[in-house]
């Protein structure tokens, strides 16, 4: 009676606790974890993959002051983005990025303290004011077509699009070079992402959003083994029952979390990965199979990170089931002896004639 009883309770209740507590003790592994996502973003793959599709479109609609920089359709476009790659190597992006990630777990710390995203664009400056502004303007001029109209001047408040025939290309670097620097004298040191966010950020608890997920986490796992040692307790005979019992429902939850780290783990997955992601997913941006290969490192990488995470719990959960229950199945039954008369055997009881 009570092997059925503490059987449905662990069919009804039992069971999905164990299982939900093994799924959110994988996911805390990484998801609270503010190195798993610096060793994300700390991928040159992704940053290569930005440098040759993502700065284009960003060019394409930046604007200063509200004017466009350059028409995208513009034959000079091309020289722009090379230039613009010269200015921004990939140690730049990858520190930003990795900065950026370091505030933001900085506000989940501190709610109170301010979303603050700053982007530092000094070196941006220091590059276009330095050697490398000048390499930014002279690889500019030398990818310029001749005018195909009878232009004879350019504008000085914007980037030549074409060779007028009556300008050299020391009088067209000059402009370049005049705009350039106005360029540099527009450009702030830091850019906050955040600053236009309509929050009062003082008006958020001082409270560590971190540090309150890992109390969720604690509760959780107290109500999780009372639950788990209460079904034991009803179910189990004996010190020997409420061992077995233990091992016995924590096997099955375990086993699936370790066969679901054992999934993103596999080559099979990669495989399968790399396949949706390139046909579903970047195949829409038109990417290039350069860009396409790295965004697709970099979410394998991950995935691999997450399962490890599935893997290491399942693998730590299934265990201790094993060694609950072979303890539980080598320890000796309690002995049962009947006495008749005179006559003690704790072994062969006797029954009266």
């Amino acid at each position: 009676m009570r092997g059925c009883l503490g059987f449905f309770f662990y069919i009804i209740i039992t069971i999905w606790v164990l299982f939900a507590f093994l799924i959110f003790t994988a996911i805390r592994s990484w998801a609270f974890d503010r190195q798993f996502y610096l060793d994300v973003v700390d991928n040159n793959a992704l940053y290569d993959a930005f440098r040759q599709e993502g700065l284009p479109d960003f060019l394409a609609k930046l604007d200063i002051n509200g004017q466009q920089v350059l028409d995208p359709n513009s034959d000079a476009f091309p020289a722009l983005v090379e230039a613009t790659q010269a200015i921004l190597p990939t140690d730049y992006l990858r520190t930003t990025t990795v900065g950026l990630v370091d505030n933001l777990f900085n506000f989940f710390e501190n709610p109170s303290s301010g979303l603050v995203l700053n982007v530092d664009l000094t070196p941006i400056k220091a590059s276009l004011s330095g050697a490398q502004g000048n390499a930014f303007a002279s690889t500019y001029i030398k990818a310029l077509g001749t005018c195909e109209t009878t232009v004879t001047s350019v504008a000085t408040d914007q980037l030549p699009t074409c060779k007028p025939a009556g300008m050299s290309d020391e009088e067209i670097l000059a402009v370049v070079s005049d705009y350039k620097s106005s360029l540099v004298n527009q450009i702030p040191d830091t850019w906050n992402l955040a600053e236009d966010a309509d929050v009062t950020w003082s008006d958020l608890p001082n409270v560590s959003l971190v540090e309150g997920l890992q109390t969720a986490f604690s509760v959780a796992a107290i109500a999780t083994f009372g639950i788990w040692v209460f079904n034991a307790i009803i179910a189990g005979i004996g010190f020997k029952g409420l061992l077995m019992w233990l091992g016995g429902m924590l096997f099955l939850p375990a086993l699936i979390i370790l066969l679901m780290g054992a999934s993103f783990s596999g080559s099979l997955l990669d495989a399968i990965s790399s396949d949706i992601i390139r046909d579903t997913t970047t195949s829409n941006l038109q990417a290039s199979i350069q860009v396409q290969e790295s965004v697709t490192l970099v979410i394998l990488d991950a995935l691999k990170r997450v399962g490890s995470g599935f893997l290491t719990t399942g693998a730590i959960a299934l265990g201790v089931s094993l060694v609950l229950y072979i303890l539980g199945a080598v320890m000796r039954s309690p002995s049962r002896t009947v006495s008749v008369g005179d006559y003690y055997d704790s072994s062969h009881p006797i029954r009266p004639l």
